[in-house]
């Protein structure tokens, strides 16, 4: 069947750590060039210079700022931490967080060990209050010589909460908390306290999915892989803020913007395939990401839209992804744009990897005639590559600063605000009531148990 060349050369942004080819996302150079971006690189310098542009909270948007240089707190509190480390003969790390506290974190990790990194302590995570996955997390080391990093921003969450008190009740120790936990979280919050053998602060400016070059993830690379990879990290991360000025031809995360938001006005799909081993972890970054940010009605007019400006995301790890979902992309009615990101490949079947990402992207946009239905691909499917030019720190810190700049770009261009989350917190709300005897919640909740005890019903 014939093949159309891929007008890679022409469409593609090349940079140190990444390269971004978007030939095939169905938009146009001319449409890229022609969308207003002044406003946008505006508004984006005006978050570097520390305006409160998070309405909502009114408070500014503090992420960037934890990767501009000098990086010495940062360094020193890490130190300070080594310092405990060695002093309590601690011999693993367990990392406590949900959401941003936990995501950013754990997707490093795997990279890194996927890249042999060296790895000085053993790390694990622990991200659900529910106790199998407690109990099997804290298998992994001795509980006893293992150093918990309590990561919240507000030191309120309840499943955080719930998890310390499940560790606390399992240890023979009194004294647990000041003996075994550190706290990463903001100064007004109750986790900063000296009943835990040390605390450690960010600021309140810096978002939960924002987070993954703060405090909140840098203890935990910075003792389980040493100090020495979080001047690169932090240095790529700069790095990659200093690109996100720049127009949009040589700008990868505006972009990447400017496509979603040309895509999102006919495709409200979106499928997110990292490929390879490495990324494994990055699908639940990148998806509370975008949907934490840009899964809103309310505009910065203070009306309501009924343009979603979110794109309902479907996400899984290639080669997989190939054989669950993406008989949906080539054949299903509504078209699904779909982002693949990957590394450059250093073996055989890495290369091969390559090679299928490749053709899947083809054959999406080419689709094949066919009289059959079943057999017919209509094509005109749009998708794009990301690749990571090297596997080092260095680079991840530039891939996850240009994901976070390039969601802050879509809310600019919906005119929405990508740094809230109203949203969460209104189930939290009606799961208290639950607690509560007489409430229309807490009956539901007693009616399920109660069934759950009579057991397996016979039917007819």
């Amino acid at each position: 069947m014939p093949i159309n060349p891929i007008p890679f050369e022409a469409n593609s942004i090349v940079t140190p750590y990444l390269d971004y080819y978007y030939g095939l996302s169905g938009i146009s150079n001319t449409s890229i060039k022609t969308t207003s971006t002044p406003p946008i690189l505006n508004a984006f310098q005006r978050i570097l210079n520390g305006d409160h542009i998070n309405p909502t909270e009114n408070q500014r948007v503090t992420h960037h700022i934890c990767r501009q240089p000098p990086y010495d707190q940062a360094l020193n509190d890490i130190r300070n931490c080594q310092s405990i480390i060695k002093e309590k003969k601690f011999k693993a790390i367990c990392h406590i967080g949900i959401g941003g506290s936990i995501s950013g974190p754990k997707f490093i990790c795997h990279a890194l060990n996927a890249w042999n990194t060296p790895c000085n302590y053993p790390i694990s995570f622990i991200s659900n209050h529910d106790e199998s996955h407690i109990n099997q997390a804290l298998k992994k080391n001795p509980i006893e010589s293992t150093l918990f990093i309590i990561v919240s921003k507000s030191g309120t969450t309840i499943e955080i909460e719930k998890i310390i008190s499940t560790i606390a009740t399992q240890q023979n120790n009194p004294s647990f908390l000041n003996d075994q936990c550190i706290t990463i979280t903001t100064k007004k919050s109750p986790l900063f306290s000296h009943k835990y053998l040390a605390s450690y602060a960010f600021d309140s400016g810096v978002g939960g999915r924002f987070s993954s070059t703060s405090m909140a993830s840098l203890i935990t690379l910075g003792i389980g892989y040493g100090e020495h990879l979080i001047t690169p990290f932090l240095n790529g991360a700069h790095t990659a803020d200093t690109d996100a000025k720049k127009s949009p031809e040589k700008n990868i995360a505006l972009s990447q913007a400017i496509i979603r938001y040309h895509q999102q006005k006919n495709n409200h799909g979106l499928a997110i395939v990292p490929y390879g081993y490495a990324l494994t972890h990055l699908p639940p970054l990148m998806t509370q990401l975008i949907c934490e940010s840009l899964g809103k009605a309310a505009t910065n007019n203070h009306a309501l839209s009924s343009t979603p400006h979110s794109p309902i995301p479907m996400h899984g790890i290639g080669p997989e992804a190939q054989h669950t979902f993406f008989q949906q992309l080539h054949q299903g009615p509504e078209i699904i744009p779909a982002e693949f990101i990957y590394s450059t490949p250093s073996t055989p079947n890495q290369n091969h990897i390559l090679e299928q990402i490749i053709g899947q992207m083809i054959s999406l946009m080419d689709g094949y005639t066919d009289n059959r239905p079943q057999h017919h691909f209509s094509g005109g499917r749009p998708s794009t590559l990301l690749m990571i030019k090297e596997p080092s720190i260095a680079a991840l810190g530039y891939f996850i600063a240009t994901l976070e700049n390039r969601i802050i770009f879509e809310g600019l261009l919906h005119n929405i605000n990508p740094f809230d989350q109203p949203g969460v917190e209104l189930g939290k709300k009606i799961s208290l009531l639950a607690e509560t005897k007489g409430t229309p919640a807490n009956k539901l909740v007693t009616l399920i148990l109660k069934n759950c005890e009579n057991g397996p019903q016979t039917v007819g």
